[in-house]
């Protein structure tokens, strides 16, 4: 989702809620024949702006979203010790290669928490099992929000307490291999992960400093999906 902020000569300003789409951003430059300055908004700001600026009601803003407002606070905030439900029967199995020593943070939960560990497993395992593409998460005031990508929608999956955002985006950069004391520069790292041996999987990992922490896109690369001879293509 995107909006137009100023055009100067061939310079046109616009804010994203997914300023690391490049595919995105590169058909925009394409279809406007302009250079494009993007900087990072959350949808729902996006949305507003769109509401407040071209006066749409709520029966127009239904019929081009095609839902009503939702912000962070429609689906309820996941609570610590709800976190075992995310991971699968298969968690025993899997293997997260780390990059980086944990260093010493400060907050009210560490990057090597069991809780933290767990939810993070969970997150993954549910996505590589659902078949999803990406994983976003992004830090509000008061939540974390974590989005899935399926069949190139974004859906809300859930809503984190605001406490563990420190310690959730340092539990990732270290298995990426990122500075998790770096929070002012994006970062692009790698992880990697084995399900016993039934699949191997990569993820890319891309960090992006914002309003309320760094927002977090993993992209999920299979492997094995990747593993096709020509005998499987038909020849």
């Amino acid at each position: 989702m995107t909006f137009p902020l100023s055009l100067k000569g061939e310079d046109l300003s616009i804010t994203m809620a997914e300023p690391t789409d490049t595919a995105l951003i590169e058909n925009l430059q394409k279809d406007v024949k302009k250079t494009l300055q993007v900087s990072v908004s959350t949808e729902k700001d996006i949305v507003n702006a769109y509401r407040t600026h071209y006066k749409i009601d709520d029966d127009e803003y239904e019929s081009y979203f095609g839902r009503k407002e939702d912000g962070e606070e429609d689906i309820p905030v996941t609570t610590i010790d709800d976190f075992g439900s995310l991971v699968s029967e298969a968690e025993g199995d899997v293997e997260l290669k780390s990059f980086r020593e944990e260093e010493n943070l400060k907050d009210e939960y560490l990057a090597s928490d069991a809780p933290i560990i767990k939810l993070v497993n969970g997150i993954l395992i549910k996505a590589i099992n659902d078949g999803i593409s990406d994983i976003h998460i992004e830090p509000f005031e008061t939540a974390v929000q974590v989005r899935y990508r399926l069949d190139g929608a974004l859906y809300k999956s859930m809503n984190l307490p605001a406490t563990i955002k420190n310690a959730l985006t340092s539990r990732i950069k270290i298995l990426s291999g990122l500075d998790i004391a770096e929070r002012r520069v994006p970062q692009d790292g790698r992880i990697k992960m084995s399900f016993g041996r039934r699949q191997d999987v990569d993820l890319r990992v891309s960090t992006l400093p914002i309003m309320h922490g760094e927002s977090i896109v993993m992209r999920i690369l299979d492997r094995g999906a990747l593993n096709v001879d020509l005998t499987k293509l038909g020849f």
